[in-house]
């Protein structure tokens, strides 16, 4: 469903809350990106409508312009166009063309593989550093060599 990504010019007071949320899901949105704050957190919790802002506050605020809808924002740094994917979880929020996901999608899944042989092997006793170069990488790092922590295991 569409997400509604929200740009603000950095103020200190909430961009939304329970109320405007609660609209949000009546009228069928997916969810809620915000470059700016929120507040009702328990209200937007029990809304169960995926919200992400960057903090909280009790201060409301207000609208002071307005952006023409479906038009190419910036939200936290990142350029949003419509049609662009948008995806939040406990980690935070992704935004990419349909094309840079299709192409991430195979490296993605060797990443949570190899993920979950690391800790299939944690599970097991084995130390992390046991399973990285990580030895390597500190000798590289000590003889001022450029070098990248890397996992050793087969996905």
């Amino acid at each position: 469903g569409d997400v509604l990504v929200i740009a603000t010019s950095s103020g200190s007071r909430a961009v939304f809350g329970e109320l405007f949320a609660t609209e949000a899901r009546l009228r069928g949105l997916a969810g809620i990106v915000a470059d700016g704050f929120c507040r009702d957190v328990r209200g937007l919790r029990r809304i169960g409508l995926p919200v992400f802002a960057r903090g909280t506050t009790p201060r409301s605020g207000t609208t002071i312009s307005r952006a023409p809808l479906g038009a190419t924002i910036n939200c936290g740094g990142v350029e949003v166009s419509p049609g662009d994917i948008v995806f939040g979880d406990d980690d935070g929020v992704l935004i990419a063309t349909r094309e840079r996901v299709a192409a991430a999608l195979e490296t993605a899944e060797l990443i949570r593989r190899s993920e979950r042989t690391i800790l299939a092997a944690q599970a097991r006793g084995a130390a992390l550093h046991g399973l990285t170069n990580h030895a390597q990488h500190v000798a590289a790092l000590d003889r001022g060599e450029a070098s990248a922590l890397a996992f050793r295991v087969d996905g």
